[in-house]
């Protein structure tokens, strides 16, 4: 580990101080400080730090590979040490990917059910055991997992050009192979959750900024006045149909009542959210920070779109250049067509860090958009909202399961940055010198098992192996991420187009309007 270097350690150090600070502030910021307890609130806390120190350790291993070359495809390091710092690039994969494994799997669910025992009349022993108990039922699961994992036998991937990926996984052991089939089992139930909440924050996230605010409050007041007018007025005339025919309101008239009680109290809890938030600071200040809102929504929308383009196009060459097609997910051995992305976090290579900063820019936005869809639309088990999360009045549970959603979907962002930048997320910045002397780009087929001067040059980053080898191992992964891009392309046009026609909250409004009665979960 000490190949990382101290300069290294001690800015990891202080990236995981600060993301533990802004972990915190986010749980501090939603959690309802009635309900608040320090389990759920560590876990919670702990769990998305470690989530957004995995986004950060990719820009990390891109930086790794990069600086083992220059600019003319000289290695800078030699064999021994470029092997020595590939190695503590994965331990601190492998370290950070267990340790999401113990919150999703033990920490969190541990901290949920003891929450939810809390009782006057349960001992802290009590609610310790009943938590326990329900928790060994997610641990069987990854036990179950592990053994599969063993004990499945991974063969060789038939197609023309394709001996750079059977390498790759015959240099494996078997705790690779054990790991790679685990991460590779959770990122399929991740693929579900990226699909829907990445999708939707990516989109819509840059119109937040856009789109101005001043109108859009006044609406929102509007509709709300008026739909609390209808259901006052509703709510008078069952009562007055009932004094004046003397008749004792019917079952299906109480039910009505029951409702619009209920709907008038969730309309006028929204009603004092939207005043408190016109009489804010953020609304009085906002005329004047509106030329920097705008300017920082039009870089975002930018960003978005590079996104979804450059994954089009990568998904794109994948389905018309891959030499062995369905067999191995569509993998290929190097790019074909313009991908703007790689293209563009090259060019930036040249006035170093700026791609470094840009890949861990691009992998922040993507995880913090994803984070902010959750918050719109709440935990969700398939059309049935579990939860809801809203500003100072989420439940502790609401938050371990929405830390526990970031965690499958960081896994998938893992293979989305492949996806997104497959040249340089794989090689980074990387060229080597062939036979003539010419410099040429790093592919996978003449680094892994071709060309002698690559092999000897260019280095996969840990994150592109790590990729390869789960798709290698179980091509049914492969197929599943490939298409499950299209469904990501498919839905991120809907919500982005969705969000030029309407105002810049419609999600957050009609989510508003499904609060229960405590305004909160």
């Amino acid at each position: 580990m000490a190949a990382i270097g101290l300069v290294t350690w001690i800015i990891l150090a202080a990236l995981v101080v600060v993301l533990l600070i802004f972990a915190y502030g986010i749980v501090r910021y939603y959690t309802n400080k009635y309900e608040a307890q320090a389990l759920p609130t560590l876990a919670t806390t702990v769990c998305l730090t470690m989530t957004f120190l995995c986004v950060f350790i990719i820009p990390l291993d891109i930086f790794s590979v990069s600086s083992a070359v220059d600019s003319e495809g000289v290695p800078t390091k030699t064999p021994e040490e470029i092997a020595a710092m590939g190695q503590s690039i994965r331990i601190l994969y492998y370290f950070l990917y267990s340790s999401l494994l113990a919150f999703a799997f033990c920490i969190v669910p541990f901290a949920y059910f003891y929450y939810e025992e809390d009782d006057l009349d349960v001992t802290v022993r009590e609610k310790m055991w009943a938590a326990f108990k329900y928790t060994i039922c997610f641990l069987v699961v990854i036990v179950v997992l592990i053994v599969i994992g063993v004990v499945i036998k991974h063969g060789k991937v038939d197609g023309d050009r394709i001996e750079w990926l059977n390498k790759l996984i015959a240099e494996q052991d078997q705790g690779d192979t054990t790991i790679c089939f685990v991460i590779g089992c959770l990122t399929i139930v991740g693929v579900i959750l990226w699909n829907v909440y990445s999708s939707m924050g990516v989109a819509h996230v840059p119109f937040r900024f856009v789109k101005a605010q001043d109108e859009e409050t006044r609406y929102h007041n509007e509709e709300v006045n008026s739909d609390l007018a209808v259901s006052r007025d509703q709510i008078r005339g069952l009562y007055a149909n009932s004094v004046m025919t003397g008749r004792k309101m019917t079952k299906k008239d109480k039910k009505r009542l029951e409702l619009l009680k209920k709907q008038e109290r969730l309309l006028s809890n929204r009603q004092t959210r939207l005043l408190r938030d016109e009489n804010g600071i953020w609304n009085r200040c906002g005329p004047y920070l509106r030329p920097l809102e705008l300017v920082i929504g039009l870089f975002l929308l930018g960003f978005s779109l590079l996104i979804f383009t450059s994954l089009f196009i990568a998904t794109l060459d994948r389905a018309m250049n891959s030499t062995c097609g369905i067999k191995c997910g569509y993998a290929i051995v190097k790019t074909s067509i313009f991908n703007p992305i790689d293209q563009l976090f090259l060019a930036m290579s040249k006035a170093f860090p700026l791609d470094i900063i840009g890949l861990g820019g691009m992998c922040l936005f993507i995880c913090l958009s994803t984070l902010s869809a959750v918050t719109w639309i709440g935990v969700r088990f398939l059309w049935i909202k579990l939860y809801t999360i809203r500003r100072g009045a989420s439940m502790p549970q609401a938050l371990l399961l929405a830390a526990t959603v970031m965690v499958y979907i960081v896994f998938v962002l893992t293979f989305q940055v492949v996806a997104i930048a497959p040249q340089y997320a794989t090689f980074g910045t990387q060229v080597y010198k062939d036979k003539t002397g010419a410099l040429q780009s790093c592919t996978l087929d003449q680094t892994v098992s071709g060309d002698s001067l690559a092999q000897g040059t260019c280095v996969m980053s840990q994150v592109a192996t790590f990729v390869n080898r789960i798709q290698g191992n179980t091509q049914a992964f492969g197929i599943i991420f490939f298409f499950s891009n299209w469904v990501f392309l498919a839905l991120y046009a809907i919500w982005f187009t969705l969000s030029v026609f309407k105002d810049r909250s419609f999600l957050s409004r009609k989510a508003g309007l499904e609060l229960d009665d405590t305004d909160g979960f």
